[in-house]
């Protein structure tokens, strides 16, 4: 045989390679495109409905009009189209201001805003600039085919225009002297152009908040006592039943009593009022036609409720739309508000209540998440992922996500999730039911149905941990378990609840198995087992005993090194009384800090590497961060569309992906944002592999077989087991280039068949146990290594009882593709 070469010759080998030098930036985590975002914020100034191609097979569309408007990887933006699933760009005419109006003009879309900003129209492939206004272009309508825009400007497109013009296809002309005041709405009504507003003249003459133009100059009219915000038509089968519709500040209209919205009959040249009228002051109306003759008809206002509709005799309610200056909208089949406020949202009303516009997406906070079957399994306090209702809970099936049955239901939603042994999740949580049967706030999947572990427990459950021998150990918030009394930790042995000791005295947030089989529990408690233990305690089977002097403040995340070492997160800043913030890692006898504290750390996860990444609460910056042994690093950014972003659940999976769960709408690493409503998957380019290749021979044990039992990552020891071993020992080859030569040519013991497959750069010499042995290579952190290609075998050798070898056997061989986290 060829001379055995150490660690370090194959290290060298594999710098002085072929391969370039690979720097640990090249293989950079990035993430997935996720889910549309779930919702769509920002300041929301114009609504309106548009059939990009007419009568193509284009659907209609939603048009929001306003500023900083966004949604996912759609930022910042003045224009966007709402499909009823995802809102894309249309791209934002140049230079353009915060929109303000939009209206459809010949098919094309027209839009204008605040001063400066140009009147812009979309002929299909790009914007074609119209005019720049000096002043805030407040309205556009379409009267008898022409377009007219309103606002507070002196100048629109080089003409001389006091706060409204007409556009007919290449200038604009004035409407005589134009208004006096600042216009607010127009509307096209019996002929005539109708203007509301704040006004105190028309062409020159007095007039009141309302002005009509008749095509060639201004139109004494009967006013309102106060401005007129907006204006509606009804546009009927007859003068009989056709209408404008008003509404704003005014207590009277034409000479008529009429609180904040009045109806004028075309028939009768007469304004009437609508019941008692508004509460508030009115903001916008909408008229929707609901037969030749028939139509309903909302108002939206400045106070709280802020949306009614007229039943006929009276203005009601439509739920608690907690907004400011809402527009309204009918669009596919419901009605929809967008705010003025910032942020606003674009919410739907279901006929009870009004809610955020969600695409098809993870309508809600992940909380956990466990991999089972190779596939992310997530829990939490959503209703829906994209494509199904999940209730709860759900499973990412390569692309699609999948239910776990009808999910749990009555109460906040699912807090922990565990993966048993044979592939069964365990779900804890707030709730009362599982698949549609009674389950106190526990309850296990099998694959195709769910099934409580006993009575349950009585409270909420935040943490369950899957023990080897299939029993469960389940923390939180509770006294009792399964009837018996159990303080805030108990264990299901499969049929019965059992306490640990005493339990704690607070609330156990957080479960973690050391690896000779130990239990450590975090929480908010300072007492576990009748002894004091500051919020971190470990149960041995028996006894629960402190660590140390434990944290001063709540655990909410725990991990576990593979040689015992314990990490906690949370919201401490003392850890065995020194300031240490946030993260802190326990080695059996003292605590440590890892270099900079964070704060409010909720998630925790420990790569095979050794590497640890870290999530944080109420974070829009650097919410995770990961220790390289050195230091942390900035890894990802998450976003709100309101409020504050959250990670809360950390997961790894078997082909080197990040799952990452909480409160957020999307991320961003330094190579852009992405869609991710409450859920990102992160992925390394620089994948580890194990491939079989070739095939081994077989012996008086059988075919000798060699599988994985790990990844080749590098900063880790990859490890591998082979069955079928005859008594003796054996052989790990390791090469840098595969190779197939028949093992006789090296060992005249060898059996026919067998061949060797991997050049003799390492070897090991390996032990069977019965008939199997395990191989080990470990893999440096070193970049040298990223892509590189090794080859790994067993050669088997029988052996007598004088030690003389009988037989030689081959394994298969595994080509690894060492990979980088």
């Amino acid at each position: 045989m060829r001379p055995r070469l150490d660690t370090t010759t194959l290290l060298l080998l594999a710098a002085t390679s072929t391969l370039a030098d690979h720097l640990a930036a090249q293989c950079p985590i990035e993430p997935v495109p996720a889910a549309p975002i779930a919702e769509i914020a920002g300041q929301i100034e114009a609504m309106a409905a548009w059939d990009p191609d007419g009568a193509g097979p284009a659907p209609v569309v939603m048009v929001l009009a306003g500023s900083s408007l966004a949604t996912g990887v759609v930022n910042g933006r003045r224009l966007l189209l709402w499909d009823g699933q995802q809102a894309t760009d249309l791209g934002v005419p140049p230079a353009a201001p915060t929109l303000l109006s939009i209206v459809v003009w010949n098919g094309e879309l027209v839009v204008a805003g605040r001063a400066n900003g140009n009147v812009w129209r979309w002929n299909g492939t790009s914007w074609l600039a119209m005019g720049v206004p000096d002043g805030d272009v407040r309205a556009l309508v379409v009267h008898q085919g022409s377009l007219y825009a309103c606002g507070e400007f002196a100048t629109i497109g080089g003409t001389a225009a006091a706060r409204i013009a007409r556009w007919d296809g290449a200038a604009w002309t004035p409407l005589g002297l134009g208004l006096n005041g600042t216009p607010l709405c127009m509307a096209s009504f019996g002929g005539n152009l109708w203007v509301g507003g704040d006004l105190a003249g028309a062409g020159g003459g007095q007039t009141a908040h309302l002005a009509q133009w008749n095509g060639s100059t201004w139109v004494s009219t009967p006013g309102a006592n106060r401005p007129v915000r907006h204006l509606a038509v009804r546009a009927g089968t007859s003068q009989s039943n056709t209408f404008l519709f008003a509404t704003g500040d005014f207590t009277s209209i034409g000479g008529v009593a009429a609180n904040r919205v009045a109806r004028r009959d075309l028939a009768t040249g007469q304004w009437a009022a609508l019941g008692a009228g508004l509460p508030l002051p009115g903001e916008h109306l909408l008229v929707r036609p609901t037969g030749a003759t028939t139509f309903e008809l909302f108002a939206a206002g400045s106070g709280n409720p802020h949306a009614f509709r007229w039943t006929g005799t009276l203005w009601q309610p439509l739920g608690a739309l907690a907004v400011v200056g809402p527009r309204l909208l009918f669009f596919d089949g419901a009605l929809y508000s967008g705010s003025r406020s910032t942020p606003g949202l674009l919410q739907r009303f279901d006929g009870t209540a009004w809610s955020p516009v969600r695409g098809d997406a993870i309508d809600g906070e992940v909380f956990a998440i466990t991999i089972a079957g190779g596939q992310p399994v997530i829990g939490g306090a959503f209703v829906a992922v994209p494509g199904a209702v999940a209730n709860h809970v759900a499973r990412l099936d390569g692309t699609a996500w999948r239910p776990l049955g009808s999910g749990v239901a009555g109460g906040s939603g699912v807090f922990s999730l565990a993966t048993m042994p044979n592939g069964d999740i365990v779900a804890g949580g707030g709730f009362t039911t599982a698949g549609g049967a009674p389950a106190s706030n526990i309850a296990r999947w099998n694959g195709t149905a769910w099934s409580p572990l006993g009575a349950g427990i009585a409270g909420t459950v935040r943490a369950v941990l899957a023990m080897p021998d299939g029993s469960v150990i389940a923390g939180g918030d509770f006294a009792s378990a399964g009837g018996v009394p159990a303080a805030n930790v108990a264990r299901w042995n499969g049929v019965t609840w059992a306490p640990l000791s005493f339990g704690t005295n607070h609330s156990v947030r957080a479960l973690v198995r050391l690896p000779n089989g130990d239990v450590v529990a975090g929480g908010a408690f300072d007492v576990a087992g009748g002894q004091p233990a500051s919020r971190i305690a470990r149960w041995d089977g028996t006894t629960w005993s402190a660590l140390g002097a434990g944290l001063n403040d709540i655990v909410t995340a725990l991990a576990a090194r593979p040689d015992g070492r314990v990490i906690a997160g949370g919201r401490f800043s003392m850890a065995g009384g020194a300031a240490i913030s946030g993260v802190a890692e326990w080695n059996g006898t003292a605590w440590s800090p890892f270099d900079i504290g964070l704060t409010d750390v909720t998630s925790l996860a420990v790569l095979p590497n050794g590497d640890v990444f870290a999530g944080k609460e109420f974070s829009p910056l650097l919410a995770l961060r990961r220790w390289d042994g050195a230091g942390w690093s900035f890894l990802l950014t998450t976003y709100r569309l309101q409020g504050d972003p959250s990670v809360r659940a950390l997961a790894f999976g078997e082909t080197g992906e990040l799952f990452v769960g909480g409160d957020f709408d999307f991320v961003s690493l330094l190579s852009g944002v992405r869609n991710s409503g409450n859920f990102a998957r992160l992925v390394s380019p620089c994948v580890a592999t194990a491939v079989s290749t070739g095939g081994g021979c077989t012996g008086p044990a059988g075919p000798v077989v060699m599988q994985p039992a790990s990844r080749p990552w590098i900063g880790t020891t990859f490890r591998a087991r082979t069955t079928g071993m005859p008594s003796g020992l054996g052989v790990a080859v390791t090469g840098l280039q595969p190779v197939s030569l028949p093992l006789l040519a090296v060992l005249p013991q060898a059996r026919a068949g067998c061949a060797l497959r991997a050049s003799m750069d390492l070897l090991e010499v390996v032990v069977p146990i019965v008939d199997s042995a395990s191989s080990v290579l470990v893999l440096p952190r070193i970049a040298a290594l990223i892509g590189q290609q090794l080859h790994h075998q067993v050669i088997a050798l029988a052996m007598d009882a004088s030690f003389t070898i009988t037989s030689a056997l081959s394994s298969n061989a595994l080509r690894l593709t060492i990979g980088d986290l």
